[in-house]
């Protein structure tokens, strides 16, 4: 069966981290990820940065 597991943080290192670790700590089959990055300015002119990331996978079995 298909799982789906979500990753978000406002630092591209920390994403990248974390989706490692996982893939290295669980016994999986990745079928798909996807990867996203927001940047905007809020109203006082700050930029706010928002990365995510979403695997889609399958557990495997020994």
């Amino acid at each position: 069966m298909e799982k789906i597991k979500v990753f978000m943080s406002t630092y591209h290192g920390d994403i990248e981290t974390e989706v490692n670790d996982f893939l290295a700590e669980n016994k999986i089959k990745l079928i798909d990820i996807k990867y996203n990055s927001t940047i905007t300015t809020n109203s006082y002119n700050m930029v706010i940065e928002q990365y995510s990331a979403l695997l889609i996978y399958v557990e495997v079995e020994e």
